[in-house]
């Protein structure tokens, strides 16, 4: 919760978390400080502007899956990357140096209903985010693309 505290203009401290994140390969950006929460580059298609989106996002492996969730802090509204994933599903990732295109998809209700207790075990937060909204916080799928 400190953290937001500190950077309350969080699309400023978004841009430049990605770009530390890029410029050093993820050996800074990759972990939230104090947890042993990972963190993600998600580069999705600007669904008006069609520019590249890039959002460092809280990651958990399922499998040959990343599961992100578009908690936008508990906010009322979806954040932009969710949106820009329901208009171009698919999207790019970097996971420390590594980059991979992924599907995204929103978890199915008996997808979301295995993962959420998982997810809420990991990361407290998202309890308190969904409390502060009516919306269900959504669970997004994203599968590595076959390589041809």
């Amino acid at each position: 919760m400190w953290l937001w505290r500190m950077f309350p203009r969080l699309p400023v401290f978004s841009r430049v978390h990605a770009l530390v994140y890029r410029w050093t390969g993820g050996l800074v950006g990759s972990r939230l400080p104090l947890t042993k929460l990972e963190v993600l580059l998600l580069t999705t298609t600007g669904r008006r502007s069609g520019k590249q989106r890039t959002t460092p996002l809280v990651y958990f492996r399922q499998g040959e899956s990343l599961i992100v969730v578009a908690s936008n802090r508990g906010a009322g509204r979806y954040p932009a990357w969710y949106w820009n994933l329901q208009f171009q599903p698919q999207a790019r990732v970097q996971i420390r140096r590594t980059r991979q295109t992924v599907n995204a998809k929103d978890a199915r209700a008996e997808e979301r209903r295995f993962l959420w207790p998982l997810l809420k075990a990991k990361t407290p937060l998202l309890e308190l985010y969904q409390a502060r909204t009516k919306r269900e916080l959504s669970v997004v799928i994203l599968r590595p693309m076959e390589k041809a």
